[in-house]
């Protein structure tokens, strides 16, 4: 089942999805293998993963790059690396943007909504990846993969 914090029932449980296994069917992505699942899931999004291929022919393993500092000396923070990494942890800032961008849409628009409306604005618009199967939720892949342009 999903772990703590993401089980709570305040807490959008976000699962990891690799990229997909056709660059032009993004229908072929799928949830990781080190991706935690059950009832409290609620949507995938993209976190690579360290066994993944080129998959869109960039040149570059298929994971989440970031940037990093290469060493914690204080008070010299300045010397910085871009790194690849995989998981959950790359996968809920991508989810935490989406909401952060559905408010921000609401509050240029006028609109007073609420957690719970920018929550179902998320699952509502995630892509369904498992729906040949299980059209809608299911507990692999919750409400699909986020969708951020819908």
């Amino acid at each position: 089942g999903v772990g703590y914090p993401a089980g709570f029932p305040t807490v959008i449980a976000v699962g990891a999805s690799d990229s997909p296994l056709n660059p032009d069917d993004p229908n072929t992505e799928y949830r990781t293998a080190f991706s935690q699942f059950g009832v409290a899931s609620e949507v995938l999004a993209p976190s690579g993963n360290w066994n993944s291929g080129d998959n869109n022919n960039s040149g570059k393993v298929d994971q989440i790059y970031q940037q990093d500092l290469r060493a914690r000396m204080y008070p010299d923070l300045t010397n910085f690396i871009i790194r690849g990494s995989v998981g959950t942890s790359m996968s809920s800032p991508h989810v935490a943007g989406q909401a952060a961008l559905i408010l921000a849409y609401a509050r240029q628009m006028g609109w007073d909504i609420c957690n719970r409306e920018v929550r179902a604005r998320i699952a509502a618009s995630a892509a369904d990846l498992n729906h040949n199967e299980f059209p809608g939720y299911d507990y692999h892949h919750g409400f699909g993969r986020i969708n951020v342009p819908a």
